[in-house]
């Protein structure tokens, strides 16, 4: 595994451990080759030629993506609820898996800085490989989007559109009234509201850019906004959670304030719970002190649908990548920033079917 990346996924995993699935997945991209002699890696030796400075380096890092790219791109030929059914608990359709991957890229080069094109011929090369595996399996193509290249504020925007792609993981997580992740559960939604609220002062609020990385960037906030507006618009939290344009408290007030709120006051314990609408199906049913804290923790009514990965295509241009790699190297980690710091085209036609029968 590489050694880098390795420990920053062990940061992430200990300040936001409810994207668990996810960290799990970047420690799988990053894992050494199992299978040293699969059949697919015939076509490294000679994409990496072309680079013959790095050509051992690079022939195995073209071995780890098309070991990465087989796993999100290649599955038995089930439909999703046959596949989800089998694993409810760890499932992730392709499409998502291929936004993570794309993910797991960019940081991957933002430490090694393989070039774009040496990664594009990979991902090309997988078309050609298809042949290699039998009738029953379905070929799911995962599209390559440079966030180096294309996009403005990539890792901000990595993180808004992270909020939107697990709305339901925190929806379940602010539900359990007692759940040991309610706080870095809230300190990542005051930490993307933050975020929000300085890229769309710096970037989107004065005269439109014509820069194709801001436009995007500008594009995704608006992805964002829309999923957090949804939460603030829910009638039960009506008057509950802060407008997204108003400040946060501090963590710290934030999290003294959550304590309180979670102490019960006998006089409001006949509170009637009601189920929310879209995907919430837990009801509200602690009394005022589960209400209040699940109204200043920001719940979700995600139109996770209207957001996913295959179905973003009609309602945003998606994505996100940074400039040169000094700025890379310059630049905070927001993953890792103190939450009072400061064209996701991901998921856009990310993926495409095909089936071999």
């Amino acid at each position: 595994m590489d050694l880098s990346l390795s420990q920053e996924i062990n940061e992430w995993k200990l300040k936001y451990p409810f994207l668990e699935k996810i960290w799990s997945l970047f420690e799988d991209f990053s894992n050494d080759l199992i299978d040293v002699d699969s059949s697919l890696y015939v076509v490294c030796d000679d994409i990496a030629a072309g680079y013959p400075d790095k050509i051992s380096e690079y022939t195995e890092f073209c071995k780890v993506l098309l070991k990465n790219l087989e796993s999100v791109s290649v599955s038995e030929n089930k439909s999703k609820f046959e596949t989800e059914f089998e694993n409810p608990e760890d499932y992730m359709d392709d499409s998502t898996r291929c936004i993570n991957l794309n993910k797991w890229l960019y940081y991957y080069t933002k430490i090694h800085h393989v070039p774009d094109e040496f990664i594009k011929q990979v991902f090309s090369a997988m078309d050609e490989l298809v042949t290699l595996w039998d009738n029953n399996i379905k070929y799911t193509k995962c599209f390559y989007e440079s966030y180096r290249a294309d996009y403005a504020e990539p890792e901000d925007i990595i993180k808004l559109l992270t909020f939107v792609d697990n709305d339901d993981v925190i929806q379940r997580i602010l539900m359990s009234e007692h759940s040991s992740l309610y706080y870095s559960c809230f300190n990542y939604i005051n930490e993307c509201a933050k975020i929000y609220r300085k890229l769309n002062t710096s970037h989107c609020n004065a005269t439109e850019n014509s820069d194709k990385k801001y436009v995007n960037l500008c594009r995704d906030l608006g992805v964002f906004k829309t999923s957090y507006t949804s939460l603030y618009d829910i009638e039960l939290l009506e008057g509950k959670v802060p407008h997204l344009d108003s400040p946060q408290l501090e963590d710290g007030a934030a999290e003294s304030q959550i304590r309180d709120e979670q102490v019960p006051k006998t006089e409001d314990t006949d509170f009637l719970s009601n189920p929310l609408k879209s995907k919430i199906t837990t009801a509200v049913t602690a009394g005022v002190g589960a209400c209040g804290f699940l109204g200043f923790l920001y719940k979700f009514t995600p139109a996770r649908d209207w957001f996913s990965a295959r179905n973003r295509a009609a309602k945003a241009s998606i994505l996100l990548d940074d400039g040169p790699n000094e700025m890379l190297y310059n630049s905070p980690d927001s993953w890792n920033m103190e939450s009072d710091n400061s064209e996701y085209n991901i998921g856009y036609h990310s993926t495409e079917d095909y089936k071999f029968e």
